[in-house]
C-alpha cells in the first residue's frame, strides 16, 4: 500500500489528534501538520467541530420548565461556560461522545433538584447560590473527561403567565393602598 505525504493547517486556539491505523499516535497543535494517508487519519473530537478540540470557551445554552415546592412552574434559562483542559486533552477527544447533550443532561437535573427544594421566592432570592451549587457538581463530573467548567449563570426565571398576573396584581393592589393612606393622611 502506498503512503501519501499530506499536509494540513490547524489553528492557533485548536488542536488535532492524529491516528496511526485507528490507534491514537500524537497531538498535533498549531501550524502546519504532515500525517500519512492512509495509515494516518485525524480523530473525531467529542466537541461539534469534528476532527479538532478547540481551547475557546464555548457555551451550552439550556432552558427547561420545572416546578417550585409551593407548586409554581417556572421556565428556567441557564447558561454554562467551559473549555477543554490542555493537560487532560486526551479525555476531551477519547472519553465523552457527545458533550454538549450530557452536559445538557447534567444540567437539567441539577437545575431540578435545587429548584424542586425552593419557593418561588427563595428562588428570586437564591439564583447565586443555585448557581453556585451546580457548577460544583458540574466541575466534579466533568472534570474527568477534560473539561473545564468556568461559569454557570442563571440568565432567567419566568414564572408560569398566571402567577405572573397575580403578582403583579397583588403589587398593584400594596400601592393602590398605600396610595390611599397616603391621601388620607393629607386631608
Amino acid at each position: 500500500m502506498v503512503c501519501i505525504p499530506c499536509f494540513t493547517v490547524v489553528a492557533t486556539s485548536d488542536i488535532v489528534a492524529v491516528e496511526r491505523c485507528g490507534k491514537w499516535s500524537r497531538f498535533a497543535e498549531a501550524g502546519c501538520v504532515c500525517y500519512l494517508w492512509p495509515w494516518e487519519d485525524f480523530a473525531k473530537g467529542g466537541g461539534s467541530s469534528g476532527y479538532k478540540e478547540s481551547f475557546r470557551q464555548e457555551v451550552v445554552d439550556v432552558s427547561l420548565r420545572t416546578k417550585t415546592i409551593d407548586n409554581v412552574f417556572v421556565d428556567v434559562v441557564v447558561a454554562c461556560n467551559y473549555q477543554v483542559d490542555k493537560v487532560k486533552v486526551y479525555n476531551a477527544f477519547y472519553k465523552l461522545e457527545n458533550r454538549k447533550q450530557t452536559m445538557t443532561a447534567y444540567i437539567k437535573d441539577g437545575i431540578r433538584t435545587s429548584i424542586c427544594s425552593m419557593t418561588l421566592d427563595a428562588l428570586y432570592a437564591g439564583k447565586e447560590e443555585v448557581s453556585e451549587d451546580l457548577k460544583k457538581s458540574l466541575v466534579d463530573v466533568f472534570i474527568k473527561y477534560g473539561l473545564n467548567i468556568l461559569n454557570v449563570l442563571i440568565r432567567e426565571i419566568t414564572p408560569d403567565s398566571k402567577v405572573l398576573a397575580a403578582m403583579n396584581q397583588i403589587n398593584a393592589s400594596k400601592r393602590e393602598r398605600e396610595a390611599a393612606m397616603q391621601r388620607a393622611e393629607g386631608e
